[in-house]
């Protein structure tokens, strides 16, 4: 059967967004009223996050009430954007004058001034017949953004052609727009730059256009084109370096399951660009495919909490063969690790600060992790337990003891039993993560609220909906870690919103100190299910004395340095 001309053509538009997207990916931030027709912003907003992924789309950030200065809050969030997108609608003039004398500011205004101060490429979008103000009606700190090109949504196409048309747009004014760079200089390295990379002279390339990136006075458009190649430079070397170990450890697979199991994950964590292109993980997870079916749900963000509860459960009823999750064969926990690269990232609100490469698991410990410490004796052995002031017996029978639930009712000395008596057992030492590293594999490096964006997403987290006004769902307990995919973390850090709060290894009252002595409270991050928005976010600090068990309260582990997958390799020869 033919198809329809009108859907062939919506077809090709659609195909075409596609593969511009995956050469043309600006991080995007969308200002607009609230109050200015929001079906129509929705709409812009999901075509971006769809195409673009939620990382690339800043819109809604949540202003917490004890920010300071507006100014330097949002200028936080908009440095490391591409494009400011500003949604024109047919009340934003009026919603402009009566905000002119607010006592908290203007947030629109603030975000169209930090943008056209931050050089951003500027592509204002008018919606439902709104026209550009004109320069004379702007105050005099907005009247720069009525000299930037602007697009218009046409009633009179699909909102697909319309996005299509304004997408290009955004990629000419890119282009159109002065490099503005201060130093010649810059312009020679570029070219040497290009010239290096045409001649597969990779890493001589890749140092020049480093040195651009950090020049400091290029323009944004420019700096986007040279970010572009910098990620295809690290693409291609990670692809050349980690091709070799792939292979090798699909020849140890059929070998010896449990250190390819093993290597796997510590390869997944150092490569997380090469992928699995041969679907290594199946053959080395085979009771995966038993459960694809609800995986494939689980990854549709439309399937709501209550939904996702239970295909934990039948994942539970499954033995959950997801990695990570579960136990390996030789009876020690299976890990998923995420790597978390060395450099600058926003630490809470007015803060930057500068980690090394630490790596983080994917997910809490789960019940059945933790119950392999107390079925070993964790309990029992001195060793995993001196320098504490307390050392309760076994935690107990718990409310909700399912495998791939986190583990709760684990106190602060617990946790760092658990971690020594792991880092016995693997052969390198794992401890709970700082506050810091906690942060930083939430929010990345642009110091987003939540680890999907700035502003919270009903459905994306296990937390209480209904005490938070969001929506009337509650579910009063917890959930299999990872139910929740769609917001995990730049770096693939799952549940570190809702689900349960995690003890971190530092003193609350002082975060410089991570000793095992003394009873003062440590610090706990992320929220829990018993928690409303204000308590679950990746800024948002708590402390609890270090023996307390409560039936929210659980913890993940970190790491300085996986072991070399050579170094195991030659181990095992």
């Amino acid at each position: 059967m033919s198809m329809p001309a009108n859907d062939s053509s919506r077809l090709q538009i659609i195909r075409l967004i596609t593969d511009e997207v995956l050469e043309f990916s600006p991080r995007v931030y969308i200002s607009y009223r609230p109050e200015d027709h929001p079906g129509v912003v929705r709409a812009i907003r999901d075509w971006f996050m769809l195409r673009l992924g939620p990382a690339y789309v800043v819109i809604d950030i949540d202003i917490p009430p004890f920010v300071g200065s507006l100014d330097y809050y949002i200028r936080e969030r908009i440095r490391d954007c591409d494009i400011f997108v500003p949604i024109i609608g047919p009340d934003w003039e009026r919603l402009l004058r009566e905000n002119l004398h607010t006592s908290r500011g203007d947030r629109v205004r603030v975000e169209i001034r930090v943008a056209l101060d931050e050089r951003l490429v500027v592509a204002p979008v008018c919606i439902l017949d709104a026209h550009m103000p004109r320069e004379v009606d702007l105050p005099v700190d907005l009247r720069p953004l009525v000299r930037h090109h602007f697009s218009r949504l046409d009633a009179h196409r699909q909102f697909e052609e319309n996005m299509a048309r304004i997408i290009e747009e955004m990629r000419q004014a890119i282009i159109d727009q002065p490099a503005g760079m201060a130093d010649h200089e810059v312009e020679n390295r570029f070219v040497m730059a290009e010239e290096r990379y045409a001649a597969g002279q990779l890493e001589e390339a890749l140092a020049l256009y480093e040195e651009i990136h950090d020049f400091g006075e290029v323009a944004r458009p420019f700096r986007l084109q040279v970010k572009q190649r910098i990620r295809q430079i690290y693409r291609q070397q990670e692809l050349a370096i980690g091709r070799p170990v792939y292979l090798r450890l699909q020849a140890l697979a059929g070998e010896d399951s449990v250190l390819a199991r093993e290597q796997f994950q510590i390869f997944r964590a150092e490569f997380p660009i090469h992928g699995d292109p041969d679907d290594l993980e199946h053959a080395l997870y085979p009771d995966l495919h038993l459960v694809d079916h609800l995986l494939a749900r689980l990854s549709n963000p439309e399937v709501d909490a209550r939904e996702r509860l239970a295909i934990g459960d039948e994942l539970a009823a499954s033995n959950d063969p997801r990695p990570g999750v579960g136990l390996r064969d030789d009876r020690l926990p299976d890990l998923s690790w995420a790597k978390v690269p060395a450099g600058e990232f926003i630490f809470h609100f007015d803060q930057r600060l500068e980690l090394p490469t630490f790596y983080i698991s994917k997910h809490p410990i789960t019940y059945r992790q933790f119950q392999a410490f107390i079925k070993d004796g964790g309990f029992e052995e001195d060793a995993w337990w001196e320098g504490m002031s307390i050392r309760d017996g076994d935690p107990g029978d718990l409310r909700w003891p399912v495998a791939n639930y986190p583990r709760v009712r684990v106190s602060w000395f617990d946790a760092v039993a658990f971690t020594r008596w792991l880092s016995a057992r693997l052969g390198y030492e794992v401890r709970l993560p700082t506050e810091q590293e906690w942060e930083k594999a939430a929010r990345g490096t642009i110091g987003t609220i939540y680890p999907w964006g700035d502003s919270y997403i009903s459905g994306y987290s296990n937390i209480n909906e209904v005490i938070s006004g969001i929506s009337p769902i509650n579910l009063r307990q917890p959930t299999a870690v990872g139910v929740f995919p769609h917001a995990a973390s730049n770096y693939g850090v799952h549940d570190m919103i809702g689900n349960v709060w995690e003890w971190c290894l530092n003193h609350f009252d002082d975060p410089l100190v991570t000793t095992v002595e003394g009873e003062d409270k440590r610090s706990m991050r992320g929220g829990a299910w018993s928690s409303d928005r204000l308590f679950a976010h990746t800024a948002r600090r708590r402390g609890e004395l270090p023996w307390t068990r409560f039936n929210d309260i659980g913890f993940r582990i970190a790491c300085d340095q996986l072991p070399s997958l050579d170094a195991r390799s030659a181990d095992r020869e």
